[in-house]
């Protein structure tokens, strides 16, 4: 049951994980498993996995949950705080929920926008990742100009967290 790309072991160099990663990789395989981890029982280190993966699973789902929440209160809290012209709110905490507005700019006729990046010199960009359209579409906005072709700009509010007064 190799992978497709079974075939490619020894053609390709491996691939090596950034090294702040494998400390905390070989820090668990050595509190977990000792000085010799390759003695280790390989069904039981599948057993293991398996459990492990299992686990996320299970928190994934929750943290899936928490977001729902999480977004829920969010519109509740602007919701209150806009009908009330209330900016922000301090916690005994002393941090701040304050209220966050941001342009959300979304594609809706994508041969327009290309259209628009050739027409701006920008026909180089073959894909057109969202941090870099919403970059261009925020300086535009700044600039008071109008939204390139084919896209359509929203303002996303939400309440957020400021720990301490930073975000």
């Amino acid at each position: 049951m190799a992978s497709k790309y079974a075939a490619l072991k020894g053609k390709l160099p491996v691939f090596v994980p950034d090294s702040s990663f494998m400390d905390k990789v070989n820090a668990w395989r050595q509190s977990e498993y000792g000085e010799n981890p390759e003695d280790a029982n390989v069904s039981a280190l599948a057993a293991r996995l398996y459990d492990l993966n299992r686990q996320k699973d299970v928190l994934e789902a929750e943290i899936s949950e928490i977001n729902v929440a999480q977004e829920a209160l969010s519109r509740m809290l602007v919701e209150i705080m806009e009908a009330e012209n209330q900016e922000k709110i301090k916690l005994t905490s002393g941090n701040t929920v304050g209220l966050r507005y941001s342009p959300y700019p979304q594609v809706k006729d994508k041969e327009a926008l290309l259209g628009w990046l050739k027409k701006k010199k920008l026909a180089n960009l073959r894909t057109l990742p969202y941090k870099t359209l919403e970059g261009i579409c925020n300086e535009l906005l700044q600039q008071g100009k109008p939204m390139p072709s084919g896209v359509a700009c929203f303002l996303k509010s939400s309440a957020r967290i400021y720990t301490n007064g930073n975000d």
